[in-house]
């Protein structure tokens, strides 16, 4: 799928990043370098908030994928899901 680049008035992108933060440091490894890869052939001009992923667990049940969630969304320019995982998974029992 190609990449669609569409030109903005902003100089800045706000960015949204949903992942887990409070997770093991393999994850949060892979979150610094994938801004770090993203400053360096995107843009340097990012402003990133990090949202905790687990706080949407059922388990946790503080927050859901609701309109609630859409909205927030939406006063961003750019949304990254996850982080950790970004090779290929060599475990057996994989999917």
């Amino acid at each position: 799928m190609p990449i669609i680049f569409i030109e903005r008035e902003e100089e800045v992108i706000r960015a949204l990043h949903l992942a887990s933060f409070n997770g093991n440091i393999g994850d949060i490894a892979n979150h610094v370098g994938f801004w770090n890869l993203f400053k360096k052939y995107v843009t340097n001009d990012v402003e990133v908030t990090y949202l905790e992923i687990r706080e949407y667990y059922k388990s946790w049940n503080l927050r859901q994928f609701n309109d609630s969630f859409a909205d927030l969304v939406n006063r961003y320019d750019l949304l990254v899901i996850g982080g950790g995982n970004f090779k290929k998974d060599t475990h057996s029992n994989s999917v």
